[in-house]
Parts: structure tokens; C-alpha cells; sequence
């Protein structure tokens, strides 16, 4: 594990960065202690990814994987995540990302299944919410069809998705997947969907509950 690569890239601080996150991801109950799976880009053609099968209560530095982007071969370390395919294609495609988190958040793919794309839509989340800031934290939201993990179908949909300008895509049925400089800034932008989709998901339900059809989800 060297400590530098590339244009002064900091391997230790990132290999710290990436299991923090995946513990905060696991802490704010958006994984489960085997889920969801976190990258770095690693200076050129390289990224750092969290391996499969290993709980999050026992990840380490150690156990993040070091990945060849262009090659799509493990360059050391255990076996990098079944998803590592939308990883490298969204890194490839976009020479702006420096993170990617992928989580499994029960209530932005519960809304999206109930009421769909017209859920995400930021204006209506804005007025809900009466937070302007919606746009800041959360952006365009992309979607992809329940297509089977770890496929390159899935990988080419995803990069796709952030090629047309979305921070976070909502994978139907299976979970979100988020794009940031850093890893904190992609995990924010997760977390704080899903705390806006928990907070739609209530005003459906009160109004629902005093009769009150105005809201700005209600049909028609």
C-alpha cells in the first residue's frame, strides 16, 4: 500500500476516506452490513473499491481493492465488488468524478416504485420540503431499469445516466447509485435523497390520512 500515486494522489487518505463512508452509508441505515459498494478514482486509469463479501463492521484499509480502470483487472488486494463495471464506465466516461457510492436506500426505491420518475422531480421536492436547496445537495436525478447487477447493460445505462448530466440514478428495484469530487460529497448527495424521499413518502401518507388531495404528489 504506497502512500502516493499520481499527480499526489494520497492512497492512505483515500483507503480511510472509502471505509468511513461505508460505515456512515451502513450507521444512517442506507446498507446493510454486506451492501452497496464505494470507489475512489486513483489517480490515472486506477480506482480504489471496497471488495465483495466482506461486513462493513470488519472492513479495513487493507481490504480495499486496487483496480486497473482501462483493463477492468484487479491490480492487488481482495476481490474488487461484483458492481465494479458501472465504477470504471463512469470514470471512464467522465473525467470529472473522483467518487462513486452505491447504496440500497429502503425509501427513495419504495417512492420511486410507488409514484415513479415524477417523485424525484426537484421542483415539486423543493415546495414539499420549502428547501431550496434541493438543487445544490441532490441535482438531476437519472434512472435505469431493474436490469441484473453487475452487467455491463446496467454499467453502460448508469454511465449513460451521469453522461446526461444526473448526480445520483435511481436503479429500479435495487438502489441509488451517486457521483461526487469526493467521497463524501457522493455519499451526502445519497443520504440526502433519501431523507427527502422519507419526507414525501409521510406528506403521501398524512394527507392521505386527513383527506387533504392538494399535495404537490397527489394525481391530477
Amino acid at each position: 500500500m504506497s502512500k502516493a500515486r499520481s499527480n499526489g494522489f494520497d492512497e492512505v487518505s483515500a483507503r480511510a476516506d472509502i471505509v468511513s463512508a461505508a460505515r456512515a452509508a451502513y450507521e444512517r441505515g442506507i446498507n446493510s452490513i454486506l451492501s452497496g459498494n464505494i470507489s475512489v478514482r486513483a489517480g490515472s486509469g486506477m480506482m480504489l473499491i471496497t471488495p465483495t463479501g466482506v461486513p462493513v463492521n470488519r472492513l479495513t484499509e487493507r481490504d480495499i481493492s486496487l483496480f486497473d480502470i482501462d483493463k477492468g483487472r484487479l491490480v492487488s488486494g481482495p476481490k474488487q465488488s461484483s458492481e465494479w463495471m458501472a465504477h470504471a464506465f463512469t470514470y471512464r466516461s467522465n473525467r470529472s468524478v473522483g467518487a462513486i457510492v452505491h447504496v440500497h436506500p429502503y425509501a427513495s426505491i419504495a417512492l420511486y416504485s410507488a409514484i415513479g420518475k415524477r417523485a424525484f422531480d426537484i421542483s415539486r421536492m423543493s415546495r414539499l420540503c420549502s428547501d431550496e436547496e434541493i438543487d445544490y445537495y441532490i441535482g438531476r436525478v437519472g434512472f435505469v431499469g431493474n436490469i441484473r447487477s453487475g452487467t455491463e447493460e446496467l454499467a453502460s445505462d448508469i454511465a449513460g445516466e451521469f453522461e446526461r448530466g444526473a448526480r445520483i440514478v435511481i436503479m429500479e428495484g435495487h438502489g441509488t447509485i451517486a457521483i461526487g469530487k469526493t467521497v463524501d460529497e457522493a455519499l451526502s448527495t445519497a443520504d440526502y435523497l433519501e431523507l427527502v424521499s422519507k419526507k414525501v413518502i409521510a406528506d403521501v401518507i398524512l394527507r392521505g390520512i386527513v383527506g387533504n388531495g392538494s399535495g404537490p404528489y397527489q394525481k391530477g
